[in-house]
């Protein structure tokens, strides 16, 4: 019963240990300089966001769905984000003129469903 236990512990240290050796090496893969990044998330739904991602200097607004990703439009040169520079649009802060992310979706998906 003892060989059993110790066996058993054994067995969850070595999962634990590969566990933080796999989240270890993400962490180091990511810390590169990639040229990919996600800046902002939005969720919209249970299982549906609307995410701008930074690629190669330029953004790109996407909505991810499960088995979808699609391009919802190309925002152009990504602005060098200084302390005083503008923050990016939120729904919170929207104003009639400029609509935030969450209201550029959803007339975005109101033109794709032809209402």
């Amino acid at each position: 019963m003892v060989q059993m236990v110790i066996s058993l512990i054994a067995v969850v240290a070595i999962i634990l240990g590969l566990a933080w050796m796999t989240r270890r090496m993400q962490v180091m893969r990511g810390a590169t300089g990639s040229e990919l990044s996600v800046r902002a998330t939005l969720a919209v739904g249970l299982k549906e966001r609307v995410v701008i991602i930074e690629a190669a200097g330029q953004q790109y607004l996407i909505g991810v769905a499960p088995g979808q990703v699609s391009l919802l439009q190309a925002l152009g040169a990504a602005a060098a984000q200084s302390p005083g520079a503008a923050p990016l649009p939120s729904v919170d802060g929207a104003s009639p003129a400029n609509p935030g992310l969450g209201e550029a979706f959803a007339i975005q998906l109101n033109k794709l469903l032809g209402r």
